[in-house]
């Protein structure tokens, strides 16, 4: 188990997610008494993911802090430079971090291809057919597959 996830993206979705609040200094309510005198200087800021509403603190400016060794500590490419659950403080979330819904799948595909989706769907179920000439297609404004 880590503190961190190791990343800038959503663990669930792989947006970035955004800062809701002003970074400032790392509480023991965000780490617990357990990890403070270990991440104390930390600079962070609550963050949530815009595509399935994860909840994270986003780890700003590590360079004042006893843990940060072993990779960059100051953000460059985003507004942070790593990130961990908000109510755990750990790379798995706690009750209140997880997404209150598992985001939506969201499938491209032609008319054809529909229309034999929607045939099988209705011979082997109750399903609602899938209309046949819709086409549907993923926003990708935030997403950032690398």
């Amino acid at each position: 188990m880590s503190r961190n996830l190791a990343s800038t993206k959503c663990k669930r979705c792989g947006f970035i997610p955004t800062l809701i609040e002003a970074p400032r200094p790392v509480t023991i309510q965000d780490t617990g008494s357990a990890y403070f005198d270990l991440y104390k200087g930390l600079i962070v800021a609550n963050a949530e993911c815009p595509e399935c509403k994860a909840k994270y603190l986003a780890w700003i400016d590590g360079t004042g802090q006893k843990r940060c060794t072993s990779y960059p500590c100051k953000a460059e490419d985003y507004p942070f430079f790593d990130l961990s659950f908000r109510g755990s403080f750990n790379d798995e979330p706690g009750p209140n971090d997880a997404p209150p819904y598992a985001p939506p799948v969201t499938i491209r595909m032609n008319p054809e291809m529909a229309k034999e989706i929607a045939r099988i769907l209705a011979k082997s179920s109750n399903l609602v057919a899938i209309e046949a000439a819709t086409l549907i297609e993923l926003s990708l404004d935030n997403y950032d597959p690398a």
